[in-house]
């Protein structure tokens, strides 16, 4: 499982670097406290907007609204991964085109990743992914 989840992160980590926008140096140089921030926030994010927002929107979209599940689906991972994305925003970062895309796009892949693999491999995906930020960060910093 760690081993999966390792390795389902390095896609989305290929297409982050792409863009070199979350290669800049991290404000603090507490190097242990980025990664565990980075463990939790990808076990937290993954809890709230996978898990208990797709069960949420499956209950509305399927059982309330009866939509055939392959919408209910597809809808759910759409509204769950703006909701991931503009989430971020909420910690006074500035609003980027750039970075809402991307955020949605790393949404929709979790999204992916936990309708066919499951809470576990999702969040450390998302972990692992989240610990090579910080880590690259910190190396293009030295």
């Amino acid at each position: 499982m760690t081993f999966e989840g390792c390795f389902l992160g390095i896609p989305l980590l290929a297409v982050g670097i792409v863009g070199l926008r979350y290669l800049a140096a991290p404000a603090t140089s507490d190097w242990r406290g980025m990664i565990v921030l980075s463990i939790g926030a990808g076990i937290y994010e993954e809890l709230v907007f996978r898990l208990i927002a797709f069960t949420i929107l499956h209950l509305i979209l399927v059982d309330l609204l009866n939509l055939p599940k392959v919408w209910a689906g597809a809808g759910t991972v759409l509204v769950a991964s703006v909701l991931f994305s503009v989430y971020h925003y909420w910690g006074g970062e500035t609003p980027s085109l750039y970075n809402f895309v991307f955020r949605t796009f790393a949404g929709v892949y979790f999204g992916i990743v936990f309708l066919f693999r499951g809470f576990g491999i999702t969040a450390c995906s998302h972990a692992s992914y989240d610990v090579c930020v910080v880590a690259l960060r910190l190396l293009a910093r030295a």
